[in-house]
């Protein structure tokens, strides 16, 4: 049968790592609460500088979408070229850094918002919001899979559409 969509998010398992936004500790919460909002859908405008990243555990392997610990995702350079290879809807992408080891820039990842709705090739499982988790269409995964993408989790296996028609 053929898989209409499945449900993604980073791998957060061992061995992983995870990453998080690196700010100035004189940030209020409220100020980083403000940051992290306009960060998860890339209002660069917004914010005092470029995002950068760092590790935040012990995980050495930086997968194809980077588990931040929140709604912000980060994707690998090659699964953002087979998007666009695809010319997928529902997505788009900033800049970001992700420094590994601290101070050293790892080239190629970018920031990613997936804004679209069910009929788009991304869609959001919360429309208006960012959730760490998102969906995908079945041929957009076959896609990322035949270009060898594929470190990334995949929740589930049926119509991500029934998780949305809660």
């Amino acid at each position: 049968h053929m898989l209409t969509s499945v449900l993604i998010q980073a791998p957060s398992r061992r061995g992983y790592a995870w990453v998080n936004v690196k700010s100035s500790p004189l940030l209020s919460p409220d100020d980083r609460s403000e940051m992290l909002r306009a960060l998860q859908w890339g209002r660069l405008d917004e914010l005092p500088t470029e995002p950068r990243f760092v590790r935040q555990n012990k995980g050495r392997k930086f997968g194809d979408l980077l588990w931040t610990t929140g709604p912000t995702k980060i994707a690998s350079d090659r699964f953002v070229s087979v998007l666009e290879e695809s010319r997928a809807t529902g997505y788009s992408t900033f800049p970001v850094e992700i420094e590994n080891p601290p101070g050293i820039v790892l080239p190629r990842y970018h920031g990613l918002v997936v804004f679209g709705r069910p009929g788009d090739d991304c869609f959001s499982i919360m429309p208006g919001e960012q959730h760490w988790k998102f969906g995908i269409i079945g041929a957009l995964l076959r896609d990322l899979r035949a270009a060898g993408v594929d470190d990334f989790e995949i929740m589930e296996d049926s119509s991500a559409a029934g998780a949305l028609s809660r």
